[in-house]
């Protein structure tokens, strides 16, 4: 298929083969949910995302019993530590993700709060937007 209009040029074919179960890297529904503000999430990693590292923009994610605690570090410029109240009943665990990720996630988000599932540190993050069930988005942890 092609289109020209004003100078423009878009070409696109069929490609041939089977499509990538998609399915299969969707991650189960957890017990370990955690339910947190969106709009809240979303500035308190834009400011610890500040001090992280250029290339990762690693923030190490802390899940705890009323808690989502968000930390980076930068050994040139310091730390920043966030806590922000949350649902969460799960026991504790500490896990990692560049922030840029996470921030792309909420951005395209219109609810109130965000869910965010995981089995362990290094599993992968199942985040939907309770209300909507048609979205379901899945972030890799990194270590940190």
């Amino acid at each position: 298929m092609i289109f020209r209009k004003s100078g423009l040029l878009l070409t696109s074919r069929l490609m041939e083969g089977n499509y990538p179960n998609y399915q299969q890297v969707i991650p189960k529904e957890s017990d370990k949910r955690l339910q947190v503000s969106r709009g809240d999430l979303e500035g308190a990693l834009r400011r610890v995302a500040v001090l992280s590292r250029d290339k990762t923009n690693a923030v190490k994610v802390t899940l705890a019993s009323g808690a989502l605690t968000l930390f980076s570090s930068n050994p040139d410029f310091g730390e920043a530590t966030e806590e922000l109240p949350a649902t969460y009943n799960g026991s504790s665990f500490t896990t990692g993700f560049n922030a840029r990720y996470l921030l792309d996630v909420l951005a395209v988000m219109d609810g109130e709060s965000v869910s965010l599932q995981m089995e362990t540190a290094l599993s992968p993050c199942l985040i939907r937007e309770p209300g909507n069930p048609g979205f379901t988005c899945v972030v890799m942890p990194i270590k940190v």
